[in-house]
């Protein structure tokens, strides 16, 4: 879906004539509301570590993937000096001084316990990427924004809310936001069920209690 149809629609159902620039803030608004439950799968790589009694670093700036993630799923590191094999890397607490494997801070993943005689490495890290904002009514979200095209209805369901804040249109409002709800809560379950298959026994466990408490 484009832009402009997203505006189209939510004119349509609000009588609202805003500014293209307004109807975008709100898309980019709810493109951050979602991007923690998308899922979205990209990988980085990172080259010419320099790895000094075991440890090494990557500063996050230093890779334009790295700034565009919302979430690092899995490290794995390969010895490039001496050449070594690939291993996945476990993901460390932050205190954890001893055991091998990383841990991030704001700006930073730190590598530890990767032996005495390795001197660089490659690192190569799976993340889900932020939903990237729009900027211009001939975007399209699947391509521009990379949201899947069964959830753009969603961004219309936010613009519509958002610009129901007056007085005499909250229950236009409630409604928007109940679809919205609703429409944020099945993605949530869908985008966990197709990415994290290691979570499927929880996701029909949580299905099953919705059932029960429905009845």
């Amino acid at each position: 879906m484009l832009v402009s149809e997203v505006i189209t629609l939510a004119e349509l159902q609000t009588e609202e004539d805003y500014a293209d620039a307004t109807w975008i803030t709100y898309i980019n608004e709810a493109l951050d509301d979602l991007t923690p439950i998308a899922k979205i799968p990209y990988t980085a790589t990172v080259t010419t570590i320099a790895i000094a009694s075991g440890a090494g670093t990557i500063t996050l700036s230093s890779s334009a993937d790295l700034l565009t993630a919302h979430e690092l799923i899995n490290l794995y590191f390969t010895p490039t000096t001496p050449a070594g094999s690939i291993t996945l890397m476990p993901r460390l607490a932050f205190s954890d001084l001893l055991n091998p494997g990383w841990k991030l801070n704001n700006t930073t993943i730190t590598l530890q316990g990767l032996g005495t005689t390795t001197t660089v490495g490659t690192a190569t890290i799976n993340y889900y990427k932020k939903l990237v904002h729009v900027t211009s009514t001939v975007n399209d979200l699947k391509t521009v924004a990379l949201l899947p095209e069964q959830y753009h209805p969603l961004i219309v369901h936010y613009c519509i809310a958002k610009s129901q804040q007056k007085e005499e249109e909250l229950g236009d409002k409630k409604d928007a936001d109940t679809a919205y709800l609703q429409g944020k809560q099945q993605m949530a379950i869908e985008r966990m069920w197709e990415m994290e298959p290691h979570n499927r026994a929880l996701i029909r466990q949580a299905r099953v209690s919705m059932m029960v408490g429905g009845k």
